[in-house]
């Protein structure tokens, strides 16, 4: 992990109800919801917020965010 992700990280920890999860690299947002889904963080019926961006694991890119419920 780069500290500038740790940072991330650290700070949405402070923020009520939210609850940040690293998943490993990943090539589109699918693949990030199936990682949450097998992290065992998530169950049926939470929201997730993923932030991305195209080209994806390219820093400084993020460009959409994508809210789902499981």
């Amino acid at each position: 992990m780069h500290a500038y992700e740790e940072k991330v990280i650290k700070t949405l920890q402070l923020i009520r109800g939210v609850i940040p999860l690293e998943v490993k690299q990943t090539f589109s947002t699918d693949e990030m919801f199936r990682e949450a889904l097998r992290s065992g963080m998530v169950k049926n019926g939470d929201l997730v917020v993923i932030t991305a961006g195209v080209p994806v694991n390219v820093t400084g890119t993020t460009n959409q965010i994508r809210v789902h419920v499981i």
